[in-house]
């Protein structure tokens, strides 16, 4: 069989390519339907009970570890299957038993996966030193320019999920074994798309898991690590399969499994592992220098075709490359509308910030690749302008800018440093008030010079505290103010029943009672003789009662009511605004994420605002001296929830899974 007629084979096990130009392997991977086929039969199985089909089942396990180790260029024994990356480089970083004053080098723009393990150490003692590699920078030039006394461990990924540029790991290792350090690589995503070879490479220690470029599922993680080492490990996490002899029970001596199986405390996640098993024989029909051949052609033709585009390319000429090519979005393209545009073609990549991340893999074809060009191109030559409504608002609104500050309550929040960025690029003052010194550090430390000039002072307050509005009073400037913003959040979701009363507490002194002392003082001592206004940034759950949002809400809708009356008692001196925002986060940027899950079905997407998008409606707002209304559906749900609160109640019950 010719090699074009097995990638179209392989093809045909991907249905979900089918209609869709799909280039973002780098992120998660379709699993092909042997692989989905050899679960199931597996989870199959399961109506009778393991003990039945054991050793059956294990046989399967342990194929695949030895047909997994020879695909790494490793023995059997050096293998452990744990359940992703990250419990993987965790695993690592516990078993290597760092002291007190060791030190572990991490890349700076690594992925978490491979930075919180080492992080986490830190309550040992142990020091995490980010450093950087530049472009068309080898690993060894950079590492040699840095300070390594103490350091035990260098941490890096084989190929960086944010530039793609991949490292040379034999030059790694040789660097790491000369300096006497531990040598660790997350290899998440090179595996599958680049030649990996353990022993002739010569790291220490391998973290990966298999739902990228293995084509496998989630759930399948393993670890490498050099036999040479093993005995020298501590095992953070023991149960009986890490014994020699696990079926032997003797309780009276805890002799360690002589193989990496001594880190696997139990038995083990198999279903998904036997899907990886099962995709790892599709790669083996190409064998991995084919498979990195063809992604190389595929690459160099994206290159070609991007530069002549004259996109800015995040790697080099000089670095190597695997499976991932990225590009900076041009500043004419609106930068949050470019997901959109992709979405919208049916291209799948990602976007993120200001660059896009192309990641094909060997089977994808070149006509798809000439598409997502096309695609480019449109997107360059037609540029999707920033709303004209917005450059409208921009241009009106400098010319409103006060010279006197404006006090924005809530500048340590993620909206609020937001906000605060917006208001400086009109070179308006301001005076900053947040909870958290840290992030107050951070933000002004972040600013430039000129915008650092803007800022005529700062206070960070705990609203729950006792005499928080004298101390307060007593870093203000001397002098009025032209508005006040007040985008302080705080949020607790949870049953009403589970909340302390100092939550609740806690959430009112931030989001109502702080708020309320603030514009009192305005109205009474800090506004100027015309004041640009009031704007308090609210959720239209304080029109609308959702579960779990008990408190949240409540503490929005009294404030709300507040604006209202304000509107209304001192209409024609201060304009008081509202301004309604959408959520402007996934479900796992934020607590309120993981407890909604839990509660809430929810369909395939889940649709939030860019917050710089909010920031700057938000300001926008605020010069235009009237309040904000919320985006049509809300609209909707907080009519709807007005007129028919019976019906509205029905669609939440839906949903909600008390």
């Amino acid at each position: 069989m010719s090699n074009d007629q097995a990638i179209l084979d392989l093809r045909n096990q991907l249905p979900f390519l089918k209609g869709q130009c799909f280039l973002n392997y780098a992120a998660t991977c379709p699993v092909p339907t042997s692989s989905i086929q050899a679960m199931q039969e597996e989870i199959g199985l399961m109506q009778e009970p393991l003990g039945k089909h054991f050793y059956q089942s294990l046989n399967k396990v342990e194929m695949i570890r030895k047909e997994l180790a020879a695909f790494l260029g490793a023995h059997a024994g050096e293998i452990a299957f744990v359940q992703n990356t990250s419990s993987a480089v965790s695993t690592i970083a516990l078993a290597l038993n760092l002291q007190e004053g060791d030190k572990v080098l991490v890349p700076d723009n690594e992925f978490p996966s491979n930075y919180y393990p080492w992080k986490n150490l830190q309550r040992f003692g142990v020091e995490l030193v980010p450093f950087t590699i530049k472009k068309d920078q080898t690993i060894t030039e950079a590492l040699s320019s840095l300070d390594l006394s103490n350091v035990k461990v260098i941490s890096i990924s084989a190929v960086s999920f944010e530039t793609g540029k991949r490292i040379d790991l034999k030059e790694f290792a040789n660097f790491c074994r000369k300096n006497k350090i531990y040598s660790c690589v997350d290899a998440i995503q090179a595996i599958g798309n680049s030649p990996i070879h353990c022993h002739d490479m010569g790291f220490d220690f391998l973290a990966s898991g298999s739902q990228k470029w293995l084509l496998g599922s989630v759930g399948a993680g393993f670890i490498y690590a050099r036999k040479e080492l093993l005995e020298t490990l501590f095992v953070p996490m023991v149960g009986w399969t890490s014994h020699r002899y696990p079926e032997y029970f003797d309780l009276t001596k805890l002799e360690f499994s002589n193989e990496m199986t001594r880190f696997e405390p139990g038995l083990p996640n198999y279903i998904p592992i036997l899907g990886m098993g099962t995709s790892l024989k599709l790669f083996q029909k190409f064998g991995i220098e084919e498979i990195y051949t063809r992604l190389q052609t595929h690459l160099k033709f994206l290159r070609e075709q991007l530069k002549a585009l004259n996109l800015e390319l995040m790697t080099g000429e000089k670095d190597l490359s695997a499976g991932i090519i990225c590009f900076k979005i041009p500043q004419k393209v609106d930068h949050r509308k470019v997901h959109e545009f992709f979405d919208k073609k049916k291209i799948s990549v990602t976007v993120r910030g200001d660059y896009v991340r192309v990641s094909p893999h060997f089977f994808t074809l070149h006509s798809e690749l000439e598409f997502f060009i096309a695609a480019v191109s449109e997107l360059v030559n037609k540029p999707l302008a920033q709303p004209v409504a917005s450059q409208t608002q921009v241009a009106a609104h400098s010319a409103i800018t006060s010279s006197e500050p404006v006090i924005i309550n809530g500048a340590t929040g993620n909206l609020g440093a937001l906000v605060v960025k917006q208001f400086l690029l009109r070179d308006q003052p301001l005076f900053l008030i947040g909870r958290s010194d840290l992030k107050m550090t951070s933000l002004l430390q972040n600013l430039s010079d000129k915008e650092r000039k803007l800022i005529v002072g700062s206070a960070v307050v705990d609203y729950s505290e006792d005499g928080w509005l004298e101390k307060l009073k007593q870093q203000l400037p001397a002098m009025k103010f032209t508005g006040l913003v007040n985008a302080s959040g705080g949020l607790t979701v949870d049953l009403l029943e589970n909340q302390s009363l100092e939550q609740i507490k806690g959430i009112f002194d931030a989001q109502f009672f702080g708020p309320l002392v603030l514009m009192q003082n305005f109205l009474k001592e800090w506004k100027s003789k015309k004041p640009l206004g009031v704007l308090n940034v609210l959720s239209s759950s304080g029109r609308v009662g959702y579960p779990l949002l008990s408190t949240y809400a409540s503490s929005h809708a009294a404030l709300w009511t507040l604006t209202e009356s304000l509107q209304r008692e001192v209409a024609g001196e201060v304009p008081f605004m509202v301004y309604i925002a959408q959520s402007q986060h996934s479900p796992l940027q934020k607590d309120m994420g993981r407890t909604s899950l839990r509660y809430y079905q929810i369909g395939k997407s889940f649709d939030y605002a860019i917050p710089e998008d909010v920031a700057l409606d938000v300001v926008n707002q605020f010069y235009s001296g009237k309040s904000k209304q919320a985006e049509f559906g809300l609209q909707m749900k907080v009519w709807i929830n007005a007129v028919a609160p019976d019906f509205f109640s029905k669609q939440v019950a839906k949903a909600w899974r008390r």
